[in-house]
């Protein structure tokens, strides 16, 4: 019952989906302790299975006979696969998604230390990346917060440091009074220390290279499921592909992107189109190009109002 068996049996099927699920809660909680061992499945089919059965065919006939009373005789519970002292590990802790204002983004876990992608790594569509930014990836997930804002403060010079130990139980305590609502998470743990302690660091004193790279999101650019780019600094791989996104964004027939203009005309303040079930955004805007005026795609807001200041006399004006 290790695996190897192969066999058509449902319940069999069953229970190695089940196992799976727990193995990869491990992986997403980083602990090799939640599983419970061999001997605990060993003894759960050994209380179950008739002393006659000593072969697969054995088993065949015995089982034909025993499910139709039983059929749930040899299912597993999922809460019998985990050992007591991990119970209260929680899958909600671990998301399968990550929601970035109206994205919904694809999480993976890996349990590998030293390998580039250990850790949680969200996986961002080409066709979707200018419209994700940084802000409150630095929160990841809930199960490996708290983590974090320990290695935070572990980060901080021994001056400050000392001020906060055991770093595990203040983090806990942080942790608990603080969420993504309030902005940046080095700020909001700022302002909780000084709460709980009255001791407030200073912004220079924090050192985030100190934090280890598996409790930084990894960012995974994927275009048709392969891999165009992966780094821990979203905004130098979307520097590294601006090329691209440009491209994702102006490939539609509908695109308001014109070239060679004399007059000027109405811009759409958004241009969207639907790409691979996922909708692309860009901000057109007039743009200068000296002798005459273009309409280009830009990948932020911010790029299109620049952009609509130095191509019109007036700023925006459609």
């Amino acid at each position: 019952m290790d695996g190897e068996w192969e066999t058509h049996h449902k319940f069999f099927h069953e229970n190695r989906k089940l196992l799976a699920e727990v193995e990869d809660l491990e992986n997403r909680a980083r602990r090799r302790d939640i599983l419970v061992d061999d001997e605990a499945l060993f003894d759960f089919y050994d209380r179950r299975i008739g002393p006659e059965v000593v072969s697969g065919r054995h088993f065949d006939s015995w089982w034909k006979k025993v499910r139709r009373d039983e059929p749930d005789l040899l299912n597993f519970e999922k809460s019998m696969l985990i050992n007591d002292p991990a119970k209260l590990v929680s899958a909600q802790d671990y998301p399968d998604t990550w929601r970035h204002g109206e994205l919904a983004l694809h999480l993976s876990y890996q349990f590998e230390p030293g390998a580039d992608a250990d850790g949680v790594t969200v996986h961002i569509p080409l066709a979707v990346l200018n419209q994700v930014g940084a802000q409150g990836f630095d929160w990841q997930v809930p199960g490996l917060r708290k983590d974090v804002v320990a290695a935070l403060i572990r980060s901080l010079p021994k001056v400050w440091r000392r001020n906060f130990v055991p770093a595990p139980d203040v983090a806990a305590a942080v942790v608990a009074a603080i969420d993504p609502s309030d902005g940046e998470l080095v700020a909001a743990v700022e302002d909780e220390l000084a709460r709980l302690t009255g001791i407030r660091v200073p912004v220079d004193a924090w050192d985030l290279s100190k934090v280890p790279d598996h409790l930084r999101v990894t960012f995974r650019v994927v275009d048709r499921k392969r891999t165009v780019a992966e780094g821990k600094d979203l905004n130098v791989l979307k520097e590294r592909l601006r090329k691209r996104m440009r491209e994702e964004m102006s490939g539609g027939t509908d695109s308001p992107e014109r070239a060679g203009l004399r007059t000027f005309e109405a811009v759409p303040k958004v241009y969207e189109r639907r790409r691979g079930g996922h909708v692309v955004k860009a901000f057109p805007a007039l743009t200068d190009e000296r002798d005459s005026v273009a309409v280009r795609l830009y990948d932020t807001e911010a790029e299109q109002q620049r952009a609509m200041a130095e191509g019109t006399p007036g700023g925006w004006c459609c």
